[in-house]
């Protein structure tokens, strides 16, 4: 009985939170179709700097780290591994899936296949 309790307070918290944090967002799955969500965009960027060694000039380079957390939904990760969403960061794709606990689901978002990198002159990589 205990146990019912707890579950349907997880399942109440897990429904105001969503109510006032999260936004709507559609996974073009790869498999076909598209799924709406609700959840929580969360991300982080930053700037990483490397000097140069040897004959090789410094890298900067940026990182971006990006989740949709859903909550009180369990999606199927082979369902929506690889599948492609818009966000306010631009066209992403789920690049993981992670279950923290039983009534959430998180999705780790990469940079689209056919995305644009940087450019500049000069080398890019030397070993």
């Amino acid at each position: 009985m205990a146990g019912a309790a707890f579950d349907n307070a997880v399942a109440a918290m897990d429904e105001a939170i969503t109510k006032v944090m999260a936004s709507p967002y559609v996974l073009v799955l790869k498999i076909g179709g598209e799924l709406a969500i609700k959840a929580i965009l969360e991300h982080e960027t930053g700037e990483s700097t490397q000097p140069g060694l040897g004959k090789a000039r410094a890298i900067r380079a940026t990182t971006e780290q990006a989740m949709l957390t859903v909550l009180g939904q369990r999606l199927a990760r082979d369902q929506v591994l690889g599948a492609q969403v818009e966000t306010a960061l631009g066209t992403r794709w789920v690049s993981e899936v992670f279950y923290p606990d039983e009534t959430t689901t998180e999705l780790q978002l990469g940079l689209a296949g056919d995305a644009v990198l940087p450019s500049g002159n000069g080398v890019r990589f030397v070993s």
